[in-house]
């Protein structure tokens, strides 16, 4: 279950296990208690993402006739994953969007919170743990390239807060 905490430097959210352990930001928080406690309520209802879901759908299509139902970027004929193996694969943005003259830069960005909400394994390594899964090495770096901010636990594990695993 998502609980707010205050820290030394504010509120933060984290997923409390059984035996009360949770884990810290290392910057100790920087919410009012307000958003803490909606943000935790919104998580435990499985609503909480903090990007608007409907522009992930406008980006990130899903169509029968089309490509054999692959997720695809804006109904263009480009699988999702397509694309995320090349972010994971170190390819810059400018080389993706040279190979690709339909994507935007924000299709980019689209298709690495896409991997990070739906827990695609080219985006992750390791297993679930508290709510939380360790970034994979080309996802960390793609994150970096794109712009998707990346936390640091208290055990050297990366994770994406803003994006959570449906």
């Amino acid at each position: 279950m998502y609980r707010a905490f205050q820290g030394p430097n504010g509120w933060y959210v984290a997923f409390e296990r059984e035996d009360g352990f949770h884990r810290q930001p290392q910057n100790g928080g920087n919410m009012s208690e307000r958003d803490a406690r909606r943000e935790a309520r919104d998580r435990n209802e499985g609503g909480a993402v903090r990007r608007k879901e409907r522009d992930m759908e406008q980006r990130i299509t899903v169509e029968p006739g089309k490509m054999g139902g692959v997720p695809c970027v804006r109904g263009l004929r480009i699988p999702a994953v397509t694309v995320l193996r090349q972010l994971v694969a170190g390819r810059s943005e400018a080389e993706i969007l040279r190979d690709h003259p339909d994507l935007e830069a924000e299709d980019l960005r689209e298709v690495l919170a896409w991997a990070l909400e739906t827990g695609h394994e080219l985006a992750y390594q390791g297993t679930v743990d508290a709510g939380m899964v360790e970034l994979s090495d080309g996802a960390l770096d793609a994150c970096d390239r794109v712009g998707i901010d990346v936390a640091v636990d208290d055990y050297g594990c990366a994770y994406a807060p803003n994006y959570l695993i449906r």
